[in-house]
Order: C-alpha cells, then sequence, then structure tokens
C-alpha cells in the first residue's frame, strides 16, 4: 500500500509549538516501525528552510525517494483576501500531485495552517483514494468570539472545516477531541479515532546541569513551572492571581517560570497584572524560546510543574512534565484528566481558591508531593508513540484497501487542465500568471515521472 503523509505543518509557525512537535514525532515513528507500506512524505517547495528542517531531522531515518515536494505560488496566505484565487489553484494543482502519485491512502499532519503563512492543503469530495486528518482540537469553534472575531480569520477557518468534512477519517489526539469531533461536526463514531498521545523519546534521557540552565536564565529560588503559550486560554492570569493569595512568606520563596516565546504584548498584559497584585518584579521569568535540554532541567529541577488550561486538545506540557518527574497539577477541564490520572492532581481552573489551595500544598507539603511525584513517573509510562503510531497504522492497515483500478493518466491530466482553465478564466488572470502556472504544472510532472521511473525500474 502507498501511503502519503502531507507534513507542510514544518513550514508554518506550528513547527515551534505542540502541533509540530506531535507531527514530528508521530512520522517519525511512523516510519521507524513501519514494514509494510511504501511512504511519501510530501512538502512544499515554497517552504525552504522547512526542507532543510526535514532533511536534518529524518537523515538516516527516510529512504530514497521517500522525501517529495510540489511546486505552487507563493503567496499562499490566506490572511490576504487577493491571495484566495492563487491559493486555490495552488490546491488544484497539489491535489493533481497527489494523484499522479497514486496513493492509497493520504495522511494530513495538520489541516489548520496557512492563516499567516504559505501553507496549500484542501480535501476534494472526489477522488479514488481515502484521507485522514490528525485532529488536535475544535477550540476555535467553540470560541469564536475569541479566536473568529476577525472576519478574515474566520473565512479561513470555516473553509477548512468544509474541508475536513471530506476526510474519511479524523484521527483524535485524545477522547476529549474526539467527542469534540463527534459532536461540534456530527461525524460519525466509525470515522473517529483516539490515537492518544505520547512525548519526544529524548524526554526519557538525561538532560544537561541544572545549575548551568539556573543561572543562564536568572532563577535564584526554588520555582514554579508553566510551560505554552500565554493566550487566554492558558489562563495565566488565574495562576497569578491564585499565586498571590498565598502567605507573603510563600510567596517570597519562590518565583514562577515561564516557558514560551510571547509577544511583548502577553508579557506586559502579566506583568500589569503581577504588579497590580504587588507581587515582586523577579517573581516572573520569561524565557523565552529554550531548547528541549534546557526545557527538561527545568522539569527535573521544578518544586512544581503547573498548567492551569481551560481547555486542550491534549496538553503535551503535562505529559513532558510527568516523563520528566516532576509533580506535576493541572486543571480539571477537557482532555488532562486523561494525561494526570488522578483527582488529587487537579483543580477546577474556573475558581483561583481552588488553584491556591493545590498550588500551597504541591510546594508546602512534601508527602503530598511525593504522591504527585509518583503519579507522574507511573501515569507517564501509559504512553508512547509506539502505541500511538501503532495504533494509526494497524487501523489503516484492517480498514484501507488498496487500489486495484487507477484513472488512465491521459484522463486525468485532461480532467486536471479543464479544472484548472475555468479557474483561470473565472479569476481572470493575466498572461503572466498562467506562465507561472505552466512553470509549476511542469515542474510537478517531471518530479513526479522521474519519481514513478526509478521506482518501477
Amino acid at each position: 500500500m502507498r501511503i502519503i503523509i502531507d507534513i507542510q505543518c514544518f513550514g508554518t509557525a506550528s513547527r515551534y509549538r505542540g502541533v509540530g512537535n506531535y507531527a514530528l514525532a508521530l512520522v517519525k515513528k511512523i516510519l521507524e516501525i513501519n514494514n509494510k507500506h511504501e511512504i511519501i512524505l510530501l512538502a512544499n517547495t515554497n517552504a525552504k528552510e522547512a526542507l532543510a528542517f526535514i532533511n536534518n531531522e529524518f537523515d538516516g531515518v527516510i529512504k530514497e525517494n521517500t522525501l517529495k515536494s510540489f511546486h505552487c505560488f507563493e503567496n499562499t496566505n490566506e490572511m490576504f483576501t487577493a491571495n484566495l484565487p492563487y491559493i486555490i489553484i495552488s490546491e488544484k494543482i497539489r491535489s493533481h500531485v497527489i494523484d499522479s502519485l497514486k496513493p492509497d491512502f493520504v495522511l494530513i499532519s495538520a489541516l489548520f495552517e496557512g492563516s499567516d503563512n504559505n501553507f496549500v492543503c484542501s480535501i476534494d469530495k472526489d477522488r479514488d483514494y481515502k484521507v485522514g486528518v490528525i485532529g488536535y482540537d475544535l477550540i476555535p469553534l467553540m470560541n469564536e468570539d475569541i479566536y473568529l472575531s476577525d472576519n478574515q480569520v474566520k473565512s479561513w477557518y470555516f473553509r477548512k472545516l468544509e474541508s475536513l468534512k471530506n476526510s474519511d477519517y479524523i484521527f483524535s489526539i485524545s477522547e476529549s477531541a474526539r467527542i469534540e469531533f463527534k459532536t461540534l461536526l456530527s461525524t460519525a463514531d466509525e470515522k473517529l479515532l483516539n490515537i492518544s498521545s505520547a512525548v519526544d523519546d529524548s524526554y526519557h534521557e538525561a538532560s544537561i546541569q541544572a545549575e548551568t540552565v539556573i543561572t543562564e536564565l536568572s532563577i535564584d529560588r526554588p520555582f514554579i513551572l508553566y510551560s505554552g503559550a500565554c493566550d487566554e486560554r492558558k489562563n495565566l492570569k488565574g495562576l497569578l492571581n491564585a499565586f498571590s493569595k498565598l502567605e507573603s512568606d510563600v510567596i517570597n520563596k519562590y518565583q514562577i517560570v515561564l516557558v514560551g516565546k510571547y509577544p511583548e504584548a502577553g508579557k506586559q498584559e502579566l506583568d500589569k497584572l503581577a504588579n497590580k497584585l504587588q507581587l515582586a518584579t523577579d517573581t516572573i521569568i520569561y524565557t523565552g524560546f529554550i531548547t528541549n535540554e534546557f526545557l527538561k532541567s527545568l522539569y527535573k529541577e521544578c518544586k512544581v510543574f503547573v498548567f492551569p488550561s481551560f481547555h486542550e486538545g491534549f496538553g503535551l506540557p503535562v505529559l513532558e512534565a510527568m516523563t520528566c518527574g516532576a509533580p506535576t497539577i493541572c486543571s480539571n477541564a477537557s482532555s488532562l484528566p486523561e494525561v494526570i490520572g488522578i483527582e488529587e492532581a487537579m483543580f477546577n481552573p474556573y475558581d483561583v481558591n481552588d488553584i491556591k489551595l493545590k498550588l500551597f500544598k504541591s510546594l508546602e507539603d512534601d508527602e503530598f508531593r511525593d504522591l504527585l511525584i509518583a503519579n507522574a513517573r507511573e501515569r507517564s509510562k501509559l504512553f508512547s508513540w509506539s502505541y500511538t503510531a501503532d495504533k494509526l497504522l494497524t487501523f489503516i492497515n484492517e480498514n484501507i484497501e488498496p487500489r486495484t483500478q487507477f484513472l488512465d493518466y491521459n484522463e486525468s491530466y485532461k480532467l486536471f487542465i479543464h479544472e484548472l482553465s475555468e479557474l483561470i478564466n473565472q479569476y481572470s488572470f493575466d498572461d503572466l500568471t498562467i506562465k507561472y502556472i505552466s512553470r509549476y504544472i511542469a515542474a510537478n510532472q517531471k518530479e513526479c515521472d522521474s519519481w514513478l521511473i526509478s521506482t518501477n525500474s
């Protein structure tokens, strides 16, 4: 069976966030354990930095001819209305490239991309192969007033939702996410599978000396750790409010270390709140982007790891912290109970007093901290990329039939050109733009022909 995995998310901002980490680890493990299928990784030639990243990350892992990239327009940032015709043409070109590679199954590692970067991905209704999508969450749909207040963002998101509805399967990263896709999109149970999540194998390995990390980040006392973004959903204001309600002698003993690449506006808002709560100016430490080696050291050294989020697709930082043996507490919302496992380690994220009580107990009660550490070590063993990748591949083996018939290439090409011509006329492209389109088609065809010849030889 021939499987294509779309890995364009490595060329977007998601590469530095949870979605990119998830996709990278999952694809690596699929390639490692697969012994049955022919796998092609599909990238976008416009993401040149990403291609270098992919070649580096998959060095020694992928076989010759495994990585393929398609040519299309560069200006596919969907936040500009004028780009939409180029996006739709590029999506049509990508679909034809996939058709030319004759897959049995296509896995899309991330669909909701392209809102602020070059990304081309859609799912056609009329096709001869099956398509599955990794389903992270539907948080924007559940919080339209926060995430979709901009009309352009809303238009992009709902266009992606319509595309998602054309998929054959959605592989959710948690049971909570699976239920979201079922209830909010009325997705049938047979189209949904929870494949769970895991952390990178490196989190099981030794990290660099904690003293080095602590000195470099100017941490000068025991600290509470958080890793993740700083948007409202993450509830960092709730954490600061809860911390400020502790006794002054407890507050003065600790710092709060926030790991993540935050915009200046986000940091200023948190600093403003900290000042209002009369917290010392050195209470909060912003690390900015740090390496996994640094992060592992912080997990291992922190007094407690706290994750107060209102809603998550999975909650990977919680699992990362537990894998490193950190005493970990988190909110009892959405998917997080699936990760943390025990009620004692959870709090109500909407109740500042409840956060405060759990935080105090984690910091000052050694017996309770021992319970959290023991839970972290045992609970983290339940999650692995081998399990997730195997569950996905097993599902494909049991539900996808290899194709035995293919549309004649000439007929397929004529159909593609006909559809493309209609779009070109619809958008009234000038001659120069049409020349670019012709070049993309020719470049893609040359590479596909070369690949098919080498594969069949």
